[in-house]
């Protein structure tokens, strides 16, 4: 730079943060030189380079120099900093003072080079004063132009400033980013306590970005320039105790990095031994509390002192609620204010400030976060909120005024928060363009920024008390507030091109709890329901704009809105409130789809209406009667004839632990009351094998925290800790393989245990596992129970494991393995797995020996009090009972003297026993505990005696007994007389219910009261028509639940059980056309198209309901014939508050609320969602009789004019009328939509239309739309097959669609448009205006592209499809050619549209080649024809090719072809499944193919995969190259990775 300066001007290139600057002013104070700084920006023009117009006091206009201008008379440095920014043209002007030092200005000046001055001055004898009279003026001979500059960057068509008209002008050098020991000796001499721990690793990892070859990698590197290196290292020396994996992920905004770059700092990071801090306790209260105290302020652990203004009252005075998120966010911003740091927050949301306080999402509280700051942390003064929305250089500066005929220039906030150590708020930074922010740089950075009237800002060590100097006030702070970068915002990147001069943080999305504990202050007198509704529904959108599947992350500021308006109005309902948020995206049909599902997954009724309930249809219970009579014997000889021993309580034997293999999948839950209400709750779907079959299930009831009695406790996290569910969990076994599946009723997430490994196999075709939830202390934690199950091992012998042969014959071993009464505990939260030994070794060894030769030998578990942790287990046709404490670890047994054919228990000391060889009933007690013996009452059911006749009772099969009796209320109004007595209900099968008096505590004679049966004709049984079936027993099923809080007995029952009065009710039902809640799933208007019924028997009510179960929508045909055994294929459990959950074959999983009270609540809330008001849409329906009935269909003629036909039968697409094609009539063969009111026929005139004229306008209608389908050459198997294959990846098109909206919205940004005759007032040309200039005002618009402009090209895309013969060989296995071709679709189908912008092909490769074409720039699809012939294309290859795999050659050619045409970006992507191992193809060929060219995105997708390869394949991959997408459904995200990646690297 010494030797350059010599000789002439000097430019020094290098990237952002590597301290050109600080190089420079270094250099300039060697020599002695002052400096003027002149920051460049994209829209500065050439005079504003040299000159500036002002007006006189007198109102004289004037021109003012440049501090170009200046530095050359003074012999300054001028510091052009930003050369890459300034339009080329602008710097022309700069030539011939570059060259010649002579320079011309506006108003006449000439600058001479001094050594031409003085030979001017020599030669005319011309005096100095002469000279300057004459407007000429010599250049110092020390000035110098020294520029800074960033690297062009190579490739790109927009940033390459270094043109061959600059390449002449400077000397340049390149400054190359330092060596690490030579940051590190700049770190520690400039931060002298910088801990040595923290440092290294931190520029290990820097200079591992630095050096990485990775694009995406590379451009992280950036954000950890030596600026912001040294910025950390100071924060590290304040603050020793922080983590530096967070320090990175801030200083980086790895938040809202594209998904690839985050996973790439994420490796990077953990390659450097920069770990994430451990999940320690901490203290909640301390951490997340703040206070002021005796002057000092405190978050958390932070502490600092408090401001004391001058004026008070611009210290603002916020609306502020504490939660977590919040105050852990601002102490963060505290630690880096008290560092003297500039702060930069970058949120999600975008908003107008109207007031100081800008809730909306992130933004919603980086304003509150930034002035609450300033009032509660340093009670400093807020000038103003500036924005810069649509702002120009001078405007952020200055605001000049006319004031009588002179311009007048006001300071603005920026100056005055300057000049007096206030705190300037920056909102919207990101909407101002970069180049007007950038003027911030030299301000943050030095503290000097030269205003538009002349002044200059320094810093105030720098030349007090100069003439239009100002000094910066020591207290000033800049707080900058913007978007992130990118879709929907349409901001500027703001972060990217000056985020290494402030302190960076990262607002994120708040956190359902802190968004809970915020709502709950706003509107305190809201229903908890509600907010909760509303935080998960809106949570849900802001992920699904994360993913690119809406456009617009909804954000807190609308949560907010809401809650306040449901707090002033609280008679509105919710549904109505809410749609004033969304109401702006009903114009978008699919968004508006998307919104309305996802509201009403999380039960907002969005378009309900109050009178939208479907509760089942009630029937009368008849009267009670009282029937019998149960004496229990308790006297006499039978006392001491009935004595049972109760052996010694002994220890468990536990083996264990073993952790299990946990899995983990996303649950969606849906919202069934979300349009209508009904008995059913909410469902959900268990990740089921097509194998696997449902066994079983078990609930462990939520509890609620004791201390502040709130069933979704978010503050007291010990209690959580403690009691791991606050809500029901609930557990659902499956068979074949065996796992076990848990889940939050309330949660997001499934847990999958995979027991194969207990289980490898199952011989028996009746399998049956049995599953008990513990509660207490052992809440989350099941008993897997297995009542028999035979396993059958093969071993092979005498096998050559190196022989090179595949198949050789070896002999095979079989042997069988027992498994009987297997106990296991299985902690359902970390996959703990314990087995429990209930009885001894000798007896254990005699049990597996006799089921060798017992097939029938089952053991039971009776788990009535498995939430008291303590379970019965019995064998059938045994005599004896294992009672198992499983808290204590311990279990006695007792022998009884009888068959045992069934057990209840009704008590904790009372058990109901069935004898199997008399069908006769027993009660065993226990007199007290540790009680060596136990009574066994023999119970006698007598018949009541009506008149001199005793009545006959056939004692009835109890399947289940309720544990808590009726209350003496309930029991009176279910019997119709007052009576208070212990009773229980009964459920059998003879009756609807059973109520016994008296019974268990009371031993004397209980009364039996049943609600009979009415006598009906026996349905048949349709399973015994089929043979296989005919004669096999059917395995008994838990289908008899008692809910004593409700007085109900509710049972599953199959369809052809059904009473026939319901079968009428709904065929009524459907004959009518009446909106029935499960009208979707019945088949041939019978009640064959449901699962089963649950019976619901309210004996205090007296009705009796049947609740349809939906049919599984879809059950594999192994599972449906396993399914098929038993009468009812679903199963049930209680619930917490009286509900019920039922699990079918299909694995879906049902929530039900039956009990008359909950509906009435439940009732009640959702009628206060949906709000009193009617919420049908407003129209006006006109009804008129035609008089004329209708003859035969046709089209009808057209009318050329649109004019509206109202009746008759002539013209097609009139309303009203009768035969033609149109709207409101009767008898036409299909709709027609003239565009015109439409008049409607009353429906009772529809009916009337003759049944032939019906038929025959449904075959005009069905050869309409074969005709036009004929148009276009698509058969109606045609067009039914691609809807199969479109259908399904609708949703994914839309979102690949929004995706591609991201792409190319960046270039639709808009700039300022000056030199125009109309608009807003360019205040750079007020002095223009009042000499009469027209062309004196800007406005925002498309600008044209420059003359020489490089020309827009298009993105290319190639698709490389794998059509090999292996994707139809395993397409039945794991769909992997459906998929294949749902891809196709969606590509062709999204793209549809943007062929200006994109440029896509697809080619495929198999065994007969590598460059198959499907779809081709010159042939793309029109219609759903041509991407149906593509599909079939891709479909007949794969069938009919030959074998083989050229992957490897198509990605290649693909590569290298794709290149020759011109392109802003190219991207290919590979789809194949993972079968490369077979072909020979390494990881390393495929990676080195896909990086063949630098230029070039290659991406590989697989789709399909044999055992673990898809899963292996990617980590021997370059990071971000490979994906695994076994699911269509997420492809549009893949696609949003591949994109958003690519603009890290195109910056």
């Amino acid at each position: 730079m010494v030797q350059s300066h010599f000789v002439k001007d000097f430019c020094v290139i290098g990237a952002k943060g590597c301290g050109k600057s600080v190089v420079v002013r270094r250099f300039a104070d060697m020599l002695g030189y002052e400096v003027e700084p002149i920051m460049l920006y994209q829209d500065m023009t050439a005079r504003d380079l040299l000159q500036q117009r002002i007006t006189l006091p007198n109102g004289d206009t004037a021109w003012r120099p440049s501090p170009l201008v200046t530095a050359a008379l003074d012999g300054s440095i001028a510091l052009l900093d930003g050369i890459h920014r300034v339009n080329p043209g602008t710097l022309a002007i700069l030539q011939r003072l570059v060259h010649d030092r002579e320079l011309t200005l506006h108003d006449g000046t000439r600058l001479l080079r001094h050594d031409r001055y003085e030979a001017v001055k020599t030669e005319h004898q011309i005096a100095d004063e002469e000279m300057a009279k004459r407007m000429i003026f010599p250049i110092h001979p020390s000035f110098r132009i020294v520029g800074l500059a960033e690297p062009p960057v190579v490739g790109s068509s927009t940033q390459q400033w270094l043109s061959a008209e600059l390449l002449t002008m400077f000397l340049y050098h390149h400054m190359r980013p330092l060596s690490m020991a030579e940051e590190m000796a700049v770190v520690q001499g400039m931060v002298h306590n910088a801990p040595k721990s923290a440092v290294e690793p931190l520029l290990t990892l820097t200079h591992d970005l630095r050096d990485s070859g990775d694009h995406t990698v590379l451009s992280l590197s950036s954000s950890l320039s030596t600026r912001q290196l040294l910025r950390m290292s100071r924060r590290a020396a304040q603050f020793p105790q922080e983590n530096l994996n967070e320090a990175v992920n801030k200083a980086c905004l790895s938040r809202f990095l594209p998904k690839l770059a985050r996973s790439a700092l994420e490796k990077t990071l953990s390659d450097a031994g920069i770990q994430a801090s451990s999940s320690q306790e901490k203290d909640i209260e301390k951490m997340l509390s703040c206070e002021v105290k005796d002057g000092q302020v405190r978050i958390g652990t932070t502490t600092a002192q408090v401001y004391d203004p001058e004026n008070r009252m611009k210290v603002p005075d916020v609306l502020f609620y504490d939660n977590a998120q919040h105050l852990s966010i601002m102490e963060d911003m505290l630690k880096d204010f008290m560092l003297g740091e500039h702060l930069l927050l970058v949120g999600n949301q975008v908003g107008s400030t109207e007031y100081p306080i800008i809730y909306k999402q992130c933004e919603s509280y980086i304003s509150v976060h930034s002035e609450w700051l300033m009032k509660q942390q340093v009670n400093v003064v807020v000038s103003l909120v500036l924005k810069v929305l649509d702002t120009t250089v001078q405007s952020l500066t200055l605001q000049p005024n006319v004031q009588d005929g002179v311009i007048v220039y006001e300071d603005s906030p920026l100056v005055r928060a300057v000049k007096l150590g206030h705190i300037l708020v920056i909102d919207e930074a990101d909407k101002a363009p970069t180049n007007v922010t950038c003027i911030l740089k030299a301000l943050v950075e030095s503290g000097e920024m030269i205003l538009a009237d002349g002044r200059k800002i320094v810093s105030a060590q720098a030349h007090p008390g100069k003439a239009n100097i100002i000094a910066m006030h020591p207290d000033f702070r800049m707080i900058v507030l913007a978007n992130r970068p990118g879709f929907p915002f349409l901001g500027n990147d703001f972060f990217g091109a000056m985020g290494d001069i402030f302190s960076c943080h990262a607002v994120d999305n708040p956190s359902p709890d802190s968004e809970m504990s915020m709502l709950r202050q706003y509107g305190p007198n809201v229903p908890e329901h509600i907010l909760k509704r509303l935080v998960q529904a809106f949570g849900e959108l802001r992920d699904m704009a994360d993913q690119g599947l809406i456009s617009y992350p909804y954000s807190t500021r609308e949560v907010v809105n809401i809650v306040k308006h449901l707090e002033q109005f609280p008679d509105e309902g919710l549904a109505s409130v809410v749609g004033n948020v969304f109401d702006f995206d009903s114009y978008n049909k699919e968004m508006q789809e998307v919104l309305v599902s996802t509201l009403q997954k999380h039960g907002i009724p969005i378009g309900a209406r109050p009178d939208s309930v479907n509760l089942a249809k009630e029937f009368t219970l008849p009267a009670p009667k009282l029937v019998s009579q149960w004496n229990i014997q308790t006297g006499g000889s039978s006392k001491r004839k009935l004595l049972c021993p109760v052996e010694e309580e002994r220890h468990l034997k536990i083996r264990g632990p073993v952790t299990m293999p946990l899995y983990k999948f996303p649950m969606e839950r849906m919202e069934d009351r979300s349009t209508e209400f009904s008995e059913l709750v909410a469902h959900w779907y268990i990740p089921t094998h097509e194998t696997n079959i449902i066994g079983d299930v078990a609930v462990t009831k939520g509890r609620t925290c004791k201390t502040c009695h709130n069933a979704e406790c978010l503050l007291h996290m010990q209690y959580l800790k403690k009691h791991r569910s606050a809500s029901d969990i609930v557990h659902v076994t499956t068979l074949n393989p065996i796992s076990v599946y848990s889940m939050n009723t309330n949660g997001k997430t499934i847990r999958q245990i995979d027991l194969y490994d207990v289980f490898p196999g199952l011989r028996s075709w009746q399998p049956s596992v049995k599953v008990a939830a513990l509660g207490g202390p052992l809440e989350g934690q099941v008993l897997l129970h297995e009542e028999k199950v035979c396993l059958k091992q093969t071993t092979l012998k005498n096998y050559n494991y190196k022989s090179p042969k595949l198949f050789t014959k070896r002999k095979m071993s079989t042997t069988y393995q027992v498994y009987t009464n297997v106990v296991l505990l299985i902690d359902s939260m970390t996959g703990d797995l314990r087995r429990l030994f209930l009885t001894n070794v000798v007896e254990n060894a005699t049990r597996k020996v006799s089921s060798y030769f017992s097939e029938q030998e089952k053991y039971k578990m009776c788990s009535e009090f498995a939430d008291e942790n303590w379970v019965v287990f019995f064998q059938e046709n045994g005599n004896k009972l294992d009672v198992v404490n499983v808290l204590d670890g311990t279990a006695y047994s007792v022998s009884v003297p009888l068959t045992i054919a069934d057990v209840h228990l009704v008590s904790a000391d009372h058990f109901l026993l069935t004898d199997a060889d008399k069908n006769k009933k027993f009660l065993l007690t226990r007199p007290y505990e540790g009680s060596p013996v136990s009574q066994l009452h023999a119970i006698n059911e007598d018949g009541i005696v009506v008149g001199q006749e005793t009545l006959l009772v056939k004692p009835a099969q109890v399947n289940a007994v309720g544990r808590e009796g009726l209350s003496d209320s309930q029991l009176s109004t279910a019997l119709d007389q007052k009576i208070s007595s212990p009773n229980r209900i009964v459920g059998d099968e003879a009756n609807y219910a059973s109520i016994i008096i008296g019974f268990p505590e009371l031993l004397s004679g209980n009364e039996v009261y049943t609600f009979p049966r009415k006598a009906e004709d026996e349905n048949e049984d349709p399973t015994k028509q089929d043979p296989f079936f005919k004669g096999r027993p059917k395995p008994p099923n838990r289908e008899t639940e008692v809910l004593p809080g409700s007085g109900q007995v509710v049972r599953i029952v199959p369809h052809w059980k059904a009473p026939k009065e319901l079968k009428e009710f709904l065929n009524n039902q459907i004959l009518n056309n009446c909106a029935w809640k499960y009208q979707s799933f019945l088949v041939d208007l019978t009640l064959a198209g449901f699962a089963g019924l649950l019976e619901v028997v309210d004996m205090g009510a007296k009705k009796v309901r049947y609740i349809p179960i939906p049919r599984a929508q879809s059950v594999s045909p192994y599972v449906s014939w396993l399914a098929n055994m038993s009468d009812v294929n679903v199963v049930m459990a209680t619930a917490s508050r009286e509900g019920l959950v039922t699990v079918d074959a299909g694995g879906c999983v049902r929530l039900w609320e039956t009990g008359l009270a909950n509906l009435e609540r439940s009732l009640g809330e959702w009628r206060h969602m949906i709000g009193q008001q009617d919420g049908r849409p407003l129209q006006v329906t006109y009804e008129r009789e035609l008089g004329k009935k209708p003859e035969s269909p046709k089209h009808g003629k057209v009318d050329p004019t649109g004019a509206p036909h109202v009746g008759g039968n002539t013209w097609a697409g009139g309303t009203g009328g009768r035969d033609t094609a149109g709207l409101g009539g009767i008898g036409g063969p299909y709709r027609l939509d003239g565009g015109n009111p439409v008049y409607q026929v009353p429906d009772w005139e529809k009916e009337q239309v003759p049944e032939e004229v019906k038929r025959a306008a449904r075959e005009m209608a069905k050869k309409a739309f074969e005709e036009r389908l004929r148009e276009i050459k698509m058969s109606k198997y045609d067009a039914e097959s691609y809807e199969k294959i479109s259908g399904g990846v609708k949703r994914q098109v839309q979102s690949l669609r929004v995706i591609l909206d991201s792409l190319q919205a960046k270039s639709k940004e808009r700039q300022w448009l000056k030199h125009q005759t109309s608009g807003d007032l360019d205040e750079a040309k007020l002095i223009e205006g009042l000499t009469g200039e027209k062309a004196i005002y800007k406005r925002r618009g498309e600008q044209e592209p420059e003359l020489g402009a490089p020309q827009e090209k298009p993105k290319r895309l190639r698709l490389v499809v794998d059509v090999s013969g292996s994707m139809y060989r395993f397409n039945g296995m794991d769909g992997r050619l459906e998929r294949m071709m749902e891809a196709a679709c969606m590509v062709m189908e999204a793209f549809e549209g943007y062929e200006q912008k994109f440029k896509f092909e697809i080619y495929g490769h198999s065994g007969d080649g590598y460059n198959i074409p499907v779809i081709t720039e010159k042939k793309m699809p029109q219609n759903n024809k041509d991407r149906l012939d593509a599909l079939k294309t891709m479909h007949a290859h794969s069938q009919f090719c030959m074998s083989g795999d050229h992957t490897l050659e198509a990605t290649e050619h693909a590569i290298s072809n794709i290149v020759k045409d011109e392109a802003d970006e190219y991207f290919v992507i590979v789809l194949s499944d993972a079968n490369l191992d077979r072909y020979g193809i390494s990881p390393r060929l495929f990676s080195k193919a896909l990086t063949a060219d630098e230029n070039v995105n290659a991406f590989a997708l697989f789709i399909g995969t044999l055992g673990d390869q898809a899963e292996r394949h990617p980590r021997f991959l370059p990071a971000g190259k490979a994906f695994v997408c076994l699911d269509t459904k997420n492809i549009p995200q893949v696609l949003q990775q591949i994109f958003t990646s690519t603009m890290l690297a195109t910056k």
